[in-house]
């Protein structure tokens, strides 16, 4: 639904860039959330008798967001129809059973389908802090503190953020996808395999990790 608005607002020249710009909150999102759990791991630990992860269930507890409520005005509905007409674009049309079924003859959705069930939830990204927090010192103490686990994984999504925005952007500018897709794509399988093989070297299996970020 997202891309169908998304194609029925903005000119091919500028809709990856746009798309990006409403990617971006994930990440966005999680460094934030990072950043004021690792410092209320650090700063709040204890206090009032209560361990700093708890605190943020009181310092940031989840409600309803008045401003989702608000979305289109009817001249910005009358704005995105002029810009489409702009380039011959078809308008948007209801949909009905018969154009529903007609979606499931096409391949490409049972390919996609298929593609995004088994990777959307096995980022590997997600495992960052989880193997960080196997990591120890040489007298078995754990290596990273609690305030380190939410610091860490923020520089991965600082490289997800940036990614993003210079791969969708240069792909507009330039009018071409490919060439960004097999980049990206690329840089994931570089990740994964780097992964998989676990080197040696504290360092170099870190820096997997952070592709993974970048091909996410």
């Amino acid at each position: 639904m997202l891309t169908l608005q998304f194609s029925q607002w903005y000119l091919p020249h500028e809709m990856a860039l746009r798309m990006s710009l409403y990617n971006i909150a994930q990440p966005v999102g999680a460094m934030l959330s990072g950043a004021m759990q690792g410092a209320l791991s650090t700063n709040l630990e204890g206090a009032l008798g209560r361990t700093g992860w708890r605190w943020a269930f009181i310092i940031n507890p989840d409600r309803p967001n008045p401003l989702a409520k608000f979305y289109l005005r009817p001249r910005d509905i009358v704005v995105a129809e002029e810009r489409t007409r702009r380039i011959g674009r078809d308008p948007q049309v209801g949909i009905n059973v018969k154009t529903f079924l007609r979606c499931f003859k096409f391949w490409h959705v049972w390919l996609f389908s298929i593609a995004w069930s088994i990777g959307s939830n096995t980022t590997p990204s997600n495992y960052f802090n989880l193997w960080l927090k196997s990591l120890k010192d040489t007298d078995g103490s754990l290596k990273y503190s609690v305030g380190m686990l939410n610091y860490l994984p923020i520089a991965g999504q600082a490289l997800q953020l940036a990614a993003e925005l210079l791969f969708s952007g240069f792909s507009d500018y330039l009018g071409t996808r490919l060439p960004f897709l097999l980049l990206h794509s690329v840089v994931n399988i570089t990740s994964l395999i780097i992964l998989i093989i676990r080197p040696e070297s504290e360092s170099a299996y870190m820096a997997g990790w952070y592709m993974n970020y970048v091909g996410a």
